[in-house]
This record gives structure tokens, sequence and C-alpha cells, in this order.
């Protein structure tokens, strides 16, 4: 009985394993390292022409390159306004080589820091529709699930 558990636990693992496999596919080391280098051109680039503001919290939070779409994403953050009455957050995540805009989580912030409106939440997958979210926690896992960011 026990053999026979065993043997069906393994004829279960090897079904399931080109399945796994599929999902949890990776890029090579070079596309992912250009990939990476694009990104951070991409930011270099909306820093000069001040797309974005010229802070020090400006940063870039992570770029994947995803094999079943080629395409490059990457996620970058920055806050904007007086801190001592309201400030801003935005986090976008873009495809690094089109520029296309793929998702924004844009939330205010009053001088009191548990009061806050959210202003934006969203993220476009390639080939699909939109999907809404509520909160940075919804969007970090968006960008999770769909991006591998």
């Amino acid at each position: 009985m026990q053999t026979e558990i065993m043997i069906a636990a393994a004829l279960i693992t090897m079904s399931c394993a080109p399945a796994l496999a599929q999902t949890n596919k990776r890029a090579p080391l070079a596309e992912q390292k250009v990939c990476d280098e694009q990104a951070h051109k991409r930011l270099s680039e909306y820093a000069a022409e001040e797309k974005v503001p010229k802070r020090d919290n400006f940063q870039i939070g992570g770029s994947h390159y995803d094999p079943d779409v080629k395409a490059c994403y990457f996620q970058y953050s920055y806050s904007e306004g007086d801190y001592n009455k309201r400030v801003e957050h935005y986090y976008q995540v873009e495809d690094a080589f089109e520029g296309k805009g793929l998702g924004g989580f844009i939330q205010r912030f009053e001088y009191n820091p548990d009061k806050y409106q959210l202003i934006a939440c969203w993220v476009k997958p390639v080939g699909q529709p939109e999907v809404k979210c509520e909160n940075l926690h919804d969007w970090f896992d968006l960008l999770e699930k769909y991006f591998g960011l």
C-alpha cells in the first residue's frame, strides 16, 4: 500500500513538472541583463527629460524580461510634494523598450500619514484587460503576478 502511494505521488509530480516548468520559465541571463540595462537607460532618459522629478527618492524597483511575450518590464517609484503638508507617492510599471505604461499606483498623503487618498491603482498586462486594485499591497501582488516584479 505504501509503495503504491509513493508511485502515485511520483507520477503526479512528473505529470505536473512540465506545467510548472512552463509557468516558471526564466529568460537566459544575457536577456535579463539587456533588460536591466535598458530599464536603467530609460530611467536616465526620464530624469534628463524631467519626465520624473530629480529627487533622492527616485528609484528603480526592479526589472524582468518575460520570454513568453518578449517584453522587458521595469518598475520605478518616486514621491513629490511638501513633506510638511502633502506628498504624493507614484509607482509605475512600463515596458522598458517601448516606453509603454502598463500600470500605475498613486497615493496622496496629507500631513497626517494616516490620512491618505488613493488616486489610481491599475495594471494592463500585455494582451489582457486592465485590472484595478485597491491598495499598495494589491499593486505589488499584481506586479508579481503579471510582470514578475
